[in-house]
């Protein structure tokens, strides 16, 4: 691979893979196309540590309090907001590594078919689409804070990864449909977003162990694509990851539900006439 492939994939990569449009749906559309296209896993999972990166940037401090309070909660046995979070992350987390892990091949299989892909959009648009109007305000400069009156239930946990766990699907956005379920199920659309993007490092990671045993070994002149593809996914992630969170916050998610029903309605055309 070129670099300037690298850098290429990179970049769409970290931008889709916070996008609520999903990534795997649209990589699907593209190789019907287009053709197969070649995978190659140990790219693939560096631009995935890419994107777990700039996840860990933007919420650097989050997750330093996230961790601090987890400790002190721990030592004086108390249940404060990190160690109901740290739960909820845990149950969060559970549906999609038990489908992943059991269901892998499945859902793989899932890529040829492109009807299976158009419904993933379309579950996709309906859970952004009835988000609408829900959560709290934004809280201006405050949405990246984590405090102690952040609150989640882990049964709202467990809903979010359900629809993390369904996001393994093509066409099911894994951000979209988790902070759209966040606010469906009661939660601030700081909150919906927060347990969000906890929820990704363990999953996005997750993914690329699985891939691990099926990654061939590699000389050091494929070292430098792939951390050129590490880069890319990483600073185009950042921007990708503030997109969205802009969309968040202002409660203007459900604007790529309209996207997705003009790719469904497309989708939909060109298999009936075929």
């Amino acid at each position: 691979m070129s670099l300037l492939s690298a850098i290429i994939l990179g970049i769409v990569q970290g931008l889709t893979e916070f996008l609520p449009v999903s990534s795997s749906g649209h990589l699907a559309v593209f190789q019907h196309f287009l053709g197969h296209l070649e995978g190659n896993l140990s790219f693939d999972i560096a631009v995935h540590v890419g994107t777990v990166l700039s996840v860990l940037t933007i919420y650097n401090r989050t997750i330093k309090k996230l961790i601090m309070g987890l400790y002190t909660g721990i030592a004086n046995r108390n249940m404060n907001a990190s160690v109901q979070l740290s739960i909820c992350i845990v149950i969060g987390t559970l549906p999609a590594a038990f489908m992943g892990y059991f269901f892998k091949s499945q859902f793989e299989s899932m890529f040829q078919n492109l009807w299976v892909v158009t419904a993933g959009f379309l579950f996709t648009s309906l859970l952004l689409f009835f988000s609408r109007n829900k959560g709290a305000g934004n809280m201006g400069s405050h949405f990246l804070e984590f405090d102690n009156n952040i609150e989640i239930h882990w049964r709202q946990a467990l809903l979010v990864g359900l629809a993390q766990a369904l996001a393994i699907v093509p066409g099911i956005s894994r951000a979209g449909s988790t902070i759209a379920m966040g606010l469906i199920t009661g939660m601030s659309r700081r909150t919906s977003a927060l347990l969000s993007f906890m929820l990704a490092i363990p999953a996005i990671l997750g993914a690329a162990v699985l891939q691990l045993n099926e990654v061939q070994s590699f000389g050091t002149s494929e070292l430098r694509t792939l951390l050129t593809g590490i880069v890319a996914s990483y600073l185009v992630g950042l921007l990708g990851l503030k997109l969205v969170l802009a969309f968040v916050k202002e409660g203007r998610m459900h604007y790529f539900s309209y996207y997705l029903w003009a790719l469904i309605a497309f989708l939909s055309f060109y298999q009936l006439r075929g």
